[in-house]
Order: structure tokens, then C-alpha cells, then sequence
């Protein structure tokens, strides 16, 4: 995932984004997502990574992750 986000400029703008929404309305739009990737029938470990999203603890760590390898 971390890889992944890091490497598309449209992935890691909207998973910035996600950083102005409190943990609610953050787990709330992960939620909807996520819902919407198995009605279109998205690969399951994609659903999984927006998923794991919804944790606080998780988010945080991949803003930091992400944070630090970015160029």
C-alpha cells in the first residue's frame, strides 16, 4: 500500500486528504469506499488495505510511513 501511494501523485493527494477529516468522518468515507470497491468488484486486498485505513492507529502510521520516504 505505502509503496503503492507513494509512487501515484493522485493516491497520495487523496490519501492526504483524508488527514483534514476527523476519525469519524475518515472511517465513515473508508467505510462508504469500501463498499462501493466490492459492489464494482475490486480486488479483495485493495478493499482490505481501505479497510485497515479506518483504524487510527494504522492511518497514522502510514501518514508517517509515507511521510518519510517520500522524495
Amino acid at each position: 500500500m505505502i509503496e503503492v501511494f507513494s509512487g501515484d501523485q493522485d493516491l497520495l493527494s487523496w490519501f492526504f486528504s483524508l488527514q483534514q477529516m476527523s476519525d469519524a468522518v475518515r472511517q465513515s468515507h473508508l467505510s462508504s469506499m469500501a463498499d462501493g470497491m466490492r459492489t464494482t468488484h475490486e480486488r479483495p486486498e485493495l478493499i482490505s488495505v481501505v479497510e485497515s485505513l479506518k483504524s487510527p492507529l494504522v492511518f497514522a502510521s502510514a501518514v508517517r510511513t509515507i511521510e518519510s520516504i517520500r522524495p
